[in-house]
């Protein structure tokens, strides 16, 4: 066993007894993201990790996008032109605002389609909202976020 000063004991390097010794309390209020097709609730236990990030991660940085500091976006750009790896701007336009919804969506039906192996007639994506009350989780809102449709 090693001490750490700072650290607190290390009894190998998988377990640092000062990263669970808090004990961890709920939040006041959530948001959860739910996809939806033809009706269906998609659940990340039928996928693989690497699936679930590609269908939940690609539709939330999309639906994020619009929070991005454009400005961030000129800087790097700028960046890449002086390292001379200009090509590797254009990655940044999925984060600049400038993909259509319409180019979208339609990538994003193909890749459910392709994940769970069968025609996406309908795709709705909702957001929940959550509050504990001290013993439950309780919804106290939901919004559609966005439906694609054949």
């Amino acid at each position: 066993m090693i001490i750490f000063y700072k650290q607190g004991a290390v009894l190998s390097p998988f377990y640092n007894y000062g990263m669970y010794s808090d004990k961890i309390s709920p939040e006041e209020d959530y948001e959860v993201m739910k996809i939806y097709v033809d009706g269906a609730l998609l659940k990340g236990k039928d996928f693989s990790s690497q699936e679930w990030d590609r269908l939940y991660l690609s539709l939330q940085r999309y639906l994020d996008k619009d929070s991005v500091n454009d400005d961030m976006i000129t800087v790097k750009n700028r960046l890449l032109r002086k390292l001379h790896a200009g090509r590797f701007e254009n990655l940044n336009a999925a984060f600049s605002g400038t993909i259509p919804a319409t180019g979208f969506q339609h990538w994003y039906k193909e890749l459910v389609e392709s994940l769970t192996r069968e025609d996406a007639h309908n795709i709705s994506i909702y957001k929940y909202k959550y509050k504990w009350d001290g013993n439950q989780l309780k919804m106290s809102d939901s919004t559609m976020l966005m439906n694609i449709s054949r």
